[in-house]
């Protein structure tokens, strides 16, 4: 395969997570796919612990034909670190995978399927969960929305784990991903509300392009799942004011808010049946709703945490 000029370029941003890179490079080295791809690792760590596995697995990936090129970002800035590979992209377009993720056989092959099946601007794939032993059953899925979409369908904004961007696309924004979200998360809707909405864009939604996503056991307490929904529904209230006119924005919010409300009410009911996971969701329920309220009190907004 040239490598010269990849169809696809894939990218990989990682900060201190040596064995996960590792398991993802190697699921990226195994696609079982015809498509000239290379592959851009973005280390987002002043300390570069993970070069050295990286450059191993490169070696690796010569023997098939595949290229890593290795980069790094020193100053923390998730996006900083995706712009990175963006500017070192070589193909016609680029597809992210996150570093604790690693990809089905067919990943690629089926994000460039649907692309051409549809003439995408974007493919959003889809991200099945896996669990680390002693990971609460009560936890398991409470945030997995996946179920909320159908194949082929057309979104708004696509998350960066599982996605495949036309790089032509890309290059309509100078520095695309937005350093503002960098610590925060939310580069990604930024990009979406900013960008491609703006252009017209086509986000496919599939199933047929799968990651697979490990859920650590420390992720596995209320805590973790209430400062996420606080953190996420803060940015999104934050994106919808800035995107929106001014009362446009707030009503979009005020529908989430009252969508949080509801699902409390829900949860209320549900203690009586599955009184744990009842008691998370509401947890869930009031940060996105607190998250909501914090924004137009302006109060300042956590760091994203992994």
């Amino acid at each position: 395969m040239s490598q010269s000029s990849p169809l696809v370029t894939v990218g990989v941003c990682t900060y201190k997570r040596p064995e996960g890179i590792a398991k993802c490079l190697r699921s990226l080295i195994d696609q079982q796919t015809s498509i000239p791809f290379d592959i851009v690792v973005t280390e987002n760590d002043a300390s570069q612990g993970s070069k050295a596995v990286i450059e191993q697995i490169a070696d690796e990936a010569k023997e098939k034909g595949i290229e890593i090129r290795y980069y790094c970002e020193p100053e923390p800035n998730i996006a900083i670190a995706r712009n990175r590979c963006v500017t070192e992209c070589r193909g016609e377009f680029l597809a992210f995978i996150d570093d604790d993720e690693w990809a089905q056989p067919d990943w690629l092959e089926k994000l460039v399927e649907v692309q051409g099946e549809y003439n995408a601007d974007v493919v959003y794939g889809t991200v099945i969960q896996e669990y680390e032993p002693g990971f609460p059953e009560y936890l398991k899925g409470i945030r997995d929305y996946q179920g909320m979409f159908q194949e082929g369908q057309k979104l708004e904004s696509a998350a960066t784990n599982s996605t495949l961007y036309r790089m032509a696309l890309l290059k309509q924004r100078e520095a695309p991903f937005n350093p503002e979200f960098g610590k925060t998360g939310g580069e990604d809707s930024d990009l979406a509300f900013f960008l491609f909405q703006k252009l017209n864009a086509l986000i496919i939604k599939t199933f047929k392009a799968a990651v697979v996503e490990l859920q650590p056991a420390s992720r596995g307490t209320c805590r973790y799942y209430w400062k996420r929904s606080y953190r996420e529904s803060y940015i999104a209230a934050k994106l919808f004011n800035q995107y929106y006119f001014r009362m446009a924005g707030l009503k979009v919010n005020g529908i989430h808010f009252f969508t949080a409300l509801k699902g409390l009410l829900i949860n209320c009911v549900k203690l009586i049946v599955m009184p744990r996971r009842a008691f998370a969701g509401i947890g869930i329920n009031i940060a996105s709703m607190a998250g909501i309220i914090a924004f137009y009190l302006g109060r300042k907004n956590a760091n994203h945490s992994s």
